[in-house]
């Protein structure tokens, strides 16, 4: 049997029954059901178009070098290369909603950006399974930062989350820290690196003063088309939306008093490190 009528028979049952992940070239995407296919052009090497509402590949098919009911694995050439690559089409056992594609994607193309703004680093454990055991949320992806004896803490939010996800993201960007720290198997982890979406970082810039200073907090802002991040001063958004206010005498007494009144609404959302003056100590 040719290449081309081999592959038409693989691709009828991985493309006909469960949620398909395409793995090429160290990088995987799940594929948003359904996924349509086609074969077209020579027999003896086809052209194999598959395609689903977040993908779209061509590859030329050189062999079959797998065939199993959970996985086709082809010999390929790319448009552009070369060097013949390995193309695996996998079925997984369980079906994956769009928003669990949508941030496994954003982990894949967190990894790649990442190794390209910091090449001298590695990312380890990246995860976005949720730990409710250490109250960590599955709609962020964290993880290690290496590089030679120095550890860093970094959370990322996709661009898909909500005002209010991304507005929490400090909160448990600050759990996976403290979790980091006691777990004792990455050595010492000495900062915290916080990747929002692109312009969306002045919605919480202006928590970092009520962080203890000693803490490096790192925000940077990511470019999902450009696939680029950039740093972002904790200042450029911060008085832009803020502003302060005289304190009259005559408000001195209910300080004294009552000082938490005067902080809890800036602490509602999210519970951050603060410090009061000491002329209001009780």
């Amino acid at each position: 049997m040719v290449v081309a009528d081999q592959l038409r028979a693989s691709l009828e049952r991985p493309s006909a029954d469960g949620t398909i992940q395409l793995r090429e070239s160290n990088r995987r995407t799940t594929l948003v059901p359904p996924l349509s296919w086609e074969v077209r052009g020579e027999r003896a090497k086809p052209l194999l178009h598959l395609w689903a509402e977040n993908c779209n590949v061509t590859r030329r098919v050189l062999s079959i070098l797998e065939h199993a009911n959970e996985r086709i694995i082809l010999n390929v050439e790319c448009f552009g290369r070369t060097a013949p690559e390995r193309l695996e089409i996998v079925r997984l056992n369980f079906e994956r909603s769009p928003k669990q594609i949508s941030r496994e994607d954003f982990s894949d193309q967190l990894r790649r950006v990442l190794a390209a703004k910091f090449p001298d680093e590695t990312a380890e454990k990246l995860s976005i399974a949720a730990d409710l055991e250490h109250s960590l949320s599955g709609m962020y992806v964290r993880g290690i930062s290496r590089k030679g004896s120095i550890r860093g803490a970094f959370l990322a939010v996709p661009d898909s989350e909500s005002h209010d996800n991304i507005e929490s993201s400090l909160t448990y960007a600050l759990l996976w820290l403290e979790r980091t720290r006691l777990s004792g198997r990455t050595g010492n982890v000495s900062f915290l690196r916080l990747v929002l979406p692109l312009g969306k970082s002045s919605l919480l810039v202006h928590q970092l003063a009520a962080l203890d200073p000693r803490l490096p907090v790192q925000i940077y802002e990511l470019n999902p088309r450009l696939e680029t991040v950039e740093p972002v001063s904790p200042c450029s958004d911060g008085n832009i939306k803020t502003w302060l206010l005289p304190l009259r005498d005559s408000e001195l007494p209910f300080l004294a008093s009552n000082p938490i009144s005067r902080v809890s609404c800036i602490l509602l959302r999210t519970p951050l490190l603060f410090t009061l003056p000491s002329r209001i100590k009780r």
